[in-house]
C-alpha cells in the first residue's frame, strides 16, 4: 500500500515537471500542487527524536567554571603537541639532587615524565619518588658506569669502554620504554639531568623545526665533531623517527651498527647517519654547555639579537626566557663578566669534553 503512494507521487511528479516544460502558463498551479505533495511526504515519515543538539553558544566544559566554551576555541593539537621526556638520571647523590630538582620543577609542568635511573641508592631514589608522583622512575641496570669517563685518564682506557656501553644501554632504554607505553606521543625528548626545559617555549619550537625536518626530526643543540653533526644535552625525537628507531635497536645490535662508543657523536653517527640517513636539526633554543664559550655562533647569535653587553646577568635576563631547552647554569646567581667565562675544550677521538670554569655554574662540582 505505501509502496503504490510513493510511486504514485513519484509519477505526479514527473507529469508535473513535463506539464511545467510544456508550458510555462501552469507553472505557478504547478508548483502548489509539489508544496501540497512535499507536505505529504514530510507527514509520512517517522516522528523525530525529542532529543536536540546543543547550539555552538550553549557549550560548555564541565571541567571549568568558565562560561561557554567554544569547542573551536580549544587549542589545536597542531599547536599543543605531545611530549614524553625522559631524563638521563642517577642515583648518586649529587645526581640525585639534579633529578629531584628537575621533579619539583619544570617536571610539573609535563603530561609524561620518566627518570631514567642507574642501580645506585636505589632505595633512597625510590623513597625520594615516593612523593613525587607526577614523575616516574625507571631502573635502567648495567649503567651505573655512565659516567665513569670524567675518570679516564686517556683514549685507551679500559674504563671508557664500560662507561660508553652503560650510555648506549640508557640510550635504549628510551626506545624500550617508549615500545611499552599505551599511546604514542607527538615527541620523544632524551634530557640530560643538567638541562631545564621550558615547555611552552619547547613546543612552539617542535612546531616550527618539525615543519622543515618531517618525516623525520631529531632536534637538538647541534655541535660538530670531524664529519659528524650531533646533539649536546639532549634531543626531541619526533614519532616517525621514534618508531624507525625502535624498530632498527630490535633488530640490530651495538657491534652490528657499529655504534662503538657514545651516546652522543658516536649514535648520531652509527645510528641516526648511517642506519637510518638522519641528520640532526639545530634549534637556537636549544642551549648546551658546550653554547655558552664566546666563540660559539649560537652564543653570538643571542648576544646580538638580544644587544647584550657584557655581563652574565644580563644574558640571563635576556635570553633565558626565550629558550627551550638550556643548562641549568643559566641562573640569575652572579654578575660574573662574559669576559671572565674560562672555557677549556679537549677534542678527542670518541667526542667531545668540554671543562668550564664560570663562578655561578661551580654548583655541578
Amino acid at each position: 500500500m505505501e509502496i503504490n503512494k510513493i510511486l504514485s507521487i513519484g509519477v505526479a511528479s514527473v507529469v508535473l515537471v513535463a506539464l511545467t516544460y510544456k508550458s510555462g502558463q501552469r507553472s505557478g498551479i504547478i508548483m502548489g500542487m509539489l508544496f501540497n505533495i512535499n507536505n505529504e511526504q514530510q507527514h509520512q515519515q517517522p516522528q523525530q527524536s525529542s532529543l536536540r543538539q546543543l547550539s555552538i553558544d550553549e557549550y560548555s566544559d564541565p571541567k571549568t567554571t568558565d562560561q561557554a566554551v567554544r569547542p573551536d576555541q580549544h587549542d589545536n593539537e597542531e599547536e599543543n603537541p605531545s611530549i614524553r621526556f625522559y631524563i638521563k638520571a642517577s642515583g648518586k647523590e649529587k645526581y640525585l639532587a639534579r633529578a629531584k630538582h628537575i621533579a619539583d620543577t619544570w617536571a610539573k609542568d609535563v603530561d609524561d615524565i620518566t627518570f631514567l635511573m642507574d642501580d645506585s641508592n636505589h632505595e633512597e631514589v625510590d623513597e625520594a619518588f615516593s612523593t613525587r608522583k607526577w614523575a616516574k622512575v625507571k631502573h635502567v641496570k648495567g649503567t651505573d658506569k655512565q659516567g665513569e669517563y670524567k675518570h679516564a685518564t686517556g683514549r685507551y682506557d679500559p674504563i671508557l669502554k664500560v662507561a660508553w656501553a652503560a650510555q648506549r644501554l640508557k640510550t635504549r632504554a628510551v626506545f624500550t620504554e617508549e615500545e611499552e607505553q599505551d599511546s604514542s606521543v607527538d615527541w620523544v625528548c632524551y634530557i640530560d639531568d643538567d638541562m631545564v626545559v621550558n615547555v611552552s617555549n619547547l613546543k612552539k619550537e617542535l612546531i616550527e623545526r618539525g615543519s622543515e625536518c618531517a618525516p623525520d626530526c631529531i632536534i637538538g643543540d647541534q655541535q660538530v665533531h670531524g664529519n659528524t653533526k650531533f646533539t649536546a644535552g639532549g634531543w626531541c625525537m619526533n614519532q616517525d623517527l621514534v618508531q624507525r628507531t625502535t624498530t632498527l635497536l630490535k633488530q640490530k645490535t651495538d657491534d652490528e651498527l657499529f655504534w662503538q662508543s657514545t651516546d652522543d657523536v658516536s649514535f648520531h653517527n652509527a645510528v641516526m647517519n648511517v642506519a637510518l640517513d638522519v641528520v640532526v636539526t639545530d634549534s637556537l633554543l636549544f642551549f648546551s654547555e658546550i653554547s655558552w664559550h664566546r666563540r660559539s655562533v649560537k652564543y653570538n647569535s643571542h648576544v646580538q639579537s638580544q644587544n647584550i653587553t657584557g655581563t652574565l646577568m644580563e644574558f640571563v635576563e635576556n635570553v633565558s626566557p626565550i629558550l627551550a631547552v638550556y643548562h641549568f647554569g643559566l641562573e640569575p646567581k652572579s654578575t660574573l663578566p662574559l669576559e671572565d667565562l674560562i672555557v677549556k675544550e679537549e677534542i678527542t677521538k670518541e667526542g667531545t669534553e668540554v671543562t668550564v670554569k664560570r663562578g655561578i655554574m661551580d654548583t655541578r662540582a
